[in-house]
């Protein structure tokens, strides 16, 4: 899954910190993201096939990237984010979005991190984040099962002395840890990683676990009840 794409990224960013013309940016961008659109289309059809044909009819589907400027040589330093589908309650509204993210390779901490595309559950805002919270604390054990079986993992930028505490690598751990804190910042992303080689079933897993948070938090956002969809989408994925 995702291996074309991921090929296309590296002969295009073969260096961990690349640089490229105008020009050069542009065919990157111009390749890659017909190539995103075909490839998440069979696994938003399979999410489509579990909860409902309808189920991305009240969202808004589209594609955004960084446009970074030129650098004083004329050349783009390629973001490690080069680009992102995006699944939203609407356009403008960032609350709570279902991404696939393409990451180019990069460098932390001494470690090699190859291209990949990342499937994400992203909460930008109080709200959303309060929505989460509340399905969370509500179906702690379901949630966390689900997410822990597909390697999911929890990113947020905020660290306090509560969160980032625990070494634990556990999700449950973080996820609990942030929801004790009461100062967040109210952004956090949950993430499957697909790096080259990884199987269409994984992948699709993967957005399937996703989707049925980002259904219910789009529900509970809109006044619904997200709670009601949680508890009959857990038992079709579980």
């Amino acid at each position: 899954m995702f291996s074309g794409l991921l090929e296309a990224v590296a002969s295009h960013c073969p260096d961990t910190d690349t640089a490229l013309t105008s020009e050069q940016h542009k065919e990157l961008l111009d390749e890659i993201l017909p190539w995103l659109s075909v490839d998440a289309e069979p696994l938003l059809g399979a999410t489509q096939a579990i909860f409902g044909e309808a189920v991305f009819d009240s969202s808004e589907i589209g594609f955004e990237y960084m446009a970074p400027k030129p650098d004083q040589d004329g050349l783009i330093h390629v973001p490690i984010q080069v680009c992102s589908m995006y699944v939203r309650p609407t356009k403008d509204s960032r609350s709570v979005s279902l991404n696939f993210t393409v990451l180019r390779g990069f460098t932390s901490r001494g470690q090699i991190h190859q291209p990949s595309v990342e499937l994400e559950l992203e909460i930008w805002d109080l709200a959303a984040k309060e929505a989460f919270e509340s399905l969370y604390k509500d179906y702690r054990g379901q949630i966390t099962r689900l997410l822990e079986h597909e390697q999911t993992q929890f990113f947020t930028s905020y660290c306090s002395d509560i969160v980032g505490k625990s070494k634990s690598n556990r999700l449950s751990v973080k996820l609990d840890e942030y929801f004790t804190d009461s100062e967040v910042d109210n952004c956090f992303s949950l993430t499957k990683s697909c790096p080259s080689g990884t199987s269409h079933s994984k992948a699709i897993r993967g957005l399937l676990v996703l989707s049925v948070l980002y259904i219910a938090c789009r529900a509970s956002l809109a006044g619904k009840s997200g709670r009601l969809l949680l508890e009959k989408n857990l038992a079709r994925v579980a």
